[in-house]
């Protein structure tokens, strides 16, 4: 029997994740493009990142309140739903910039609430290596699908216009609620005992769920750190730099996505062809993996060079979907799966709030004083968080 039949529900929970995945590109890449050619400013591109961050943080905040009585899975199919009905109105609303930022939001919000609960089905279809196993094997099918999408969609949208893509995006939500229904497996709510905790207190307990953890808190404090230099992966970011310091058309920036989703995969095999020698040192992968992305992300903000970017965005594309797997994995096999949800949704919030800040101070730097500095600014925090990561001896020691 091969492994795919034997994992039946993960395959088909990643096969609706891919095509949700597809279907998030689609949307938002129509959404920056539109956006960013009426107004042609970063600032414009960021508000419209900022207010999706925004909306994400609050559905995450929203849904920790039902993660533990409502099944994972009927969360997910719900959240899918709305927003292909979002895409469906948004159809005849596309061309008036305020109702894209409406809809953007909502479509944002809805997400969010699908995120955390993705993360504790996942969970509960296996442990340890094995568990390590099926995020490679998640990540890397959606490394592959959005490589495939970000070295095509930019040109086609450009090529059909929004409207004829919004319409794929809704074939394509339409296949990924039907994956998810006949998902069988779902223990996220097995244990569940009624109680009258107020929606306050159940975020509380989550909260101290993150940070009675040590793994997990450490992990989290890494990705919040983390989070103030990731802005300038953004698309507005990107495509900024690619045009004004590349002196590139904006096709680059799909390239260059392309590449480091390209690096993503060849990171996601890596893992699983040395699975049981990551998961024994997984620390030192993490402090290998970051203090790579550091160096790459530091040459690419000097860099004017298009096919120099290709390589780079490859190179960091490599480590970093490393340091994904990993941490990931840690935090799914280490979390208690009573309140995985309620965690995964606080680190979601506190990570968003992070974004959402940086985002504005980024988009400001970059208007007053040129996008390089942000990229410069953003480098120098991956080297401080490399460095005190290299220097934490719990890190260095983590392992599955």
């Amino acid at each position: 029997m091969s492994y795919f039949s034997k994992n039946k529900d993960f395959v088909l929970l990643m096969g609706g994740q891919i095509c949700s995945t597809f279907a998030d590109l689609l949307f938002n890449v129509s959404i920056i493009l539109f956006i960013y050619s009426k107004s042609s400013s970063i600032a414009s591109t960021t508000f419209a990142i900022v207010l999706s961050t925004l909306s994400k943080m609050l559905g995450s905040f929203f849904v920790t309140h039902f993660l533990d009585k409502i099944k994972s899975k009927k969360i997910i199919i719900i959240s899918w739903m709305f927003k292909l009905l979002f895409v469906m109105i948004s159809q005849f609303l596309i061309r008036n910039t305020l109702y894209v930022y409406i809809f953007l939001s909502a479509y944002s919000f809805m997400s969010s609430i699908a995120s955390p609960a993705i993360g504790t089905l996942l969970s509960h279809l296996s442990k340890g290596a094995e568990l390590i196993r099926q995020n490679s094997i998640y990540n890397l099918s959606l490394q592959l699908i959005q490589t495939a999408a970000w070295g095509i969609s930019i040109p086609i949208i450009n090529f059909v216009g929004t409207s004829k893509i919004l319409m794929t995006i809704i074939v394509f939500y339409c296949l990924s609620i039907g994956f998810m229904y006949y998902i069988q497996r779902d223990l996220s709510v097995e244990n569940y005992k009624a109680d009258n905790k107020t929606f306050w207190t159940r975020f509380h307990d989550g909260v101290q769920a993150l940070r009675e953890n040590e793994i997990v808190r450490n992990i989290t404090f890494m990705d919040l750190t983390e989070t103030a230099a990731n802005i300038i992966w953004t698309q507005s970011f990107m495509l900024a730099f690619t045009t004004k310091m590349l002196h590139s058309e904006s096709e680059w920036l799909g390239y260059q996505t392309s590449f480091y989703f390209i690096g993503s995969i060849v990171g996601g095999s890596a893992v699983l062809l040395l699975l049981r020698t990551f998961s024994q040192n997984a620390g030192k992968v993490i402090i290998v993996s970051s203090l790579t992305v550091a160096i790459a992300s530091l040459i690419y903000t000097f860099n004017t060079s298009p096919i120099l970017a290709l390589l780079i965005n490859f190179v960091i594309g490599f480590p970093y979907q490393i340091r994904d797997v990993m941490q990931q994995s840690l935090i799914q096999e280490k979390a208690d799966n009573k309140t995985i949800g309620r965690v995964l949704a606080i680190r979601d919030i506190s990570i968003s709030l992070i974004y959402i800040i940086s985002l504005i101070i980024g988009g400001i730097i970059g208007e007053l004083f040129g996008i390089r500095l942000v990229y410069f600014m953003a480098s120098l925090i991956y080297i401080i968080v490399s460095f005190i990561i290299a220097n934490n001896d719990n890190v260095r020691n983590y392992s599955m």
